[in-house]
């Protein structure tokens, strides 16, 4: 970014290196929630957490041999091209016995005037998202941006794990609240 700003460069060969290498896997990414959109307007609720879940896993084990092993940064950037390319895999499988139509002109159109807000919306969602990293590197180094991001991924995980318990206890409290059971309620 700081490149396209500025018209130079802070970052080393392998920094910009690596940078491509992320590109590649939200390119990736990106492609495959093209099947895991799909999914989710069918609410097939298995269909679109299975695949993150797996490629979760795949992209986790990597990066820690790969940490635990010292073979550097383009092999740890290699393992979120291997998320992204297990994902896709994956949701490219479950999405094999769908039919593909070609559409028609009013489909198009209404989907263009949908999707063109939507992505200035998304454009402005991900520099959101990301700007925190960015300014964090234009005042730091990039090793801080990589143990912020790393504390941020933890951090990210363990909101997760609180959604699902979430998730899970407010039916079961509702429950028992609208059936007066309160003994019940006490023990959630």
């Amino acid at each position: 970014i700081y490149m396209f700003l500025y018209g130079a460069s802070r970052e080393t060969s392998e920094q910009t290196s690596v940078i491509y290498i992320i590109f590649l896997s939200i390119l990736i990414i990106q492609a495959s929630y093209i099947f895991k959109s799909t999914f989710e307007s069918r609410i097939e609720i298995a269909k679109t957490s299975l695949p993150n879940l797996l490629a979760r896993f795949f992209s986790s084990s990597t990066r820690i041999i790969v940490a635990i092993s010292g073979l550097g940064i383009y092999w740890l950037a290699s393992a979120e091209v291997l998320f992204a390319f297990v994902l896709f895999i994956c949701y490219a499988y479950l999405f094999r016995n769908y039919t593909i139509r070609k559409p028609n002109m009013e489909y198009i159109k209404s989907y263009i005037f949908f999707a063109l807000p939507l992505i200035f919306m998304g454009t402005f969602s991900i520099i959101a998202t990301n700007i925190d990293r960015i300014l964090i590197a234009e005042y730091a180094s990039i090793e801080d941006v990589g143990y912020f991001s790393a504390y941020r991924r933890i951090a990210k995980a363990m909101n997760n794990v609180s959604s699902i318990l979430i998730g899970i206890l407010i039916p079961l409290i509702s429950e028992a609240y609208s059936n007066k059971d309160f003994k019940r309620l006490l023990s959630i």
